[in-house]
């Protein structure tokens, strides 16, 4: 999630209001482009200002109550009949787009936290396991989970897991989320996949990258890709 620039200090800092306005000026940056909304957008501090409405992004996450041309998804995706893309945190296919969920009793804030959660404790690194929980930055989550003790002992074992953490999730996340299940049910029945070079979860091609929907110029289908669209059928079919 190279878009995005967070501080540590200690280990343990994060730069909410830094990283929190990066969130939020590609949407002023829209904004300011429409008629409807550039004489009454402003950011101030961490919270974006459109004619007169508040929109944050942390400590909580109500950017889905954009108007739907200024909808931040739009600026994280590429598609077409066949094939829809993404990558970023402001997509709510993303696992750090902010969506509680509560997993066995468990409330976790994204997917990343719950993912993140079972590696350290698939490892036995209840210390990696506790400062997951105690952070609300999926950036934080992601470089915590990156430096878990032991991994190349429990390597294995959690790649035979991670597939069915991530589906465990990303069912939980949307059954939770009425308006993000909503979005995942409308992409009908297009090939899914997170446009990341980051193997195995991504597609192995970045967003930005000209003829991303070309499917042929995929190394994978990613994980992240065949969880989404396995998860969209097991959710239609319940919702029927």
């Amino acid at each position: 999630y190279q878009f995005y620039v967070f501080s540590i200090q200690n280990g343990h800092h994060l730069d909410i209001h830094g990283s929190t306005r990066k969130v939020l000026r590609p949407i002023l940056k829209s904004a300011l482009k429409n008629d409807n909304y550039k004489d009454s957008s402003y950011l101030s501090v961490d919270k974006l200002i459109i004619n007169n409405r508040v929109y944050t992004y942390a400590p909580v996450n109500n950017l889905d109550t954009l108007p739907e041309e200024l909808n931040p998804r739009l600026l994280c995706e590429r598609s077409n009949d066949s094939t829809l893309v993404h990558f970023g945190v402001n997509h709510p296919f993303s696992n750090f787009h902010k969506s509680p969920f509560t997993v066995d009793n468990v409330k976790y804030l994204c997917n990343e936290q719950y993912l993140m959660s079972e590696k350290a404790l698939t490892c036995s690194d209840d210390t990696a396991h506790t400062r997951i929980m105690n952070t609300d930055s999926p950036y934080l989550i992601k470089k915590i989970g990156g430096s878990i003790k032991n991994f190349s002992k429990h390597k294995s074992k959690w790649e035979k897991k991670a597939r069915g953490v991530a589906l465990k999730g990303v069912l939980a996340k949307f059954q939770h989320n009425p308006p993000l299940l909503k979005v995942l049910l409308n992409t009908g029945n297009r090939q899914l996949a997170e446009a990341s070079r980051e193997l195995p979860w991504g597609c192995g091609v970045a967003l930005r990258t000209p003829g991303v929907l070309d499917q042929n110029s995929w190394t994978h289908v990613g994980i992240m890709g065949e969880v989404l669209m396995e998860a969209r059928d097991i959710l239609r079919k319940s919702s029927k």
